[in-house]
């Protein structure tokens, strides 16, 4: 199943119903040549407003401190112990191999 804005609206819906909601999470941010900073993040729910881009794919919001953010729920890594793991586990393996 190819990567299209339908076929992510329809996987959108899917997880909103889905996953529960807040989670922690982390993602890193180059900061240099082979350079990364990790960053942890308290997701708060899928992004109302956009929800999804084909080149972004679903994504979501969070929060990092006081800072609002979104961000690629393709990107962010979520503890095997979450209970929102598989859930999103699946979705970046569907996403990153069917682009």
């Amino acid at each position: 199943m190819e990567v299209t804005n339908e076929h992510l609206g329809r996987y959108y819906r899917y997880l909103q119903q889905h996953l529960t909601f807040p989670f922690r999470a982390t993602y890193e941010e180059e900061t240099g040549p082979l350079s990364f900073t990790e960053h942890e993040l308290n997701c708060l729910q899928l992004d109302q407003e956009i929800q999804f881009e084909e080149f972004y794919g679903i994504l979501v919001e969070c929060r990092e401190g006081r800072k609002k953010t979104i961000r690629e729920l393709a990107d962010i890594v979520v503890d095997e112990e979450n209970v929102n793991y598989q859930l999103i586990d699946d979705y970046q393996t569907w996403f990153w191999n069917y682009r």
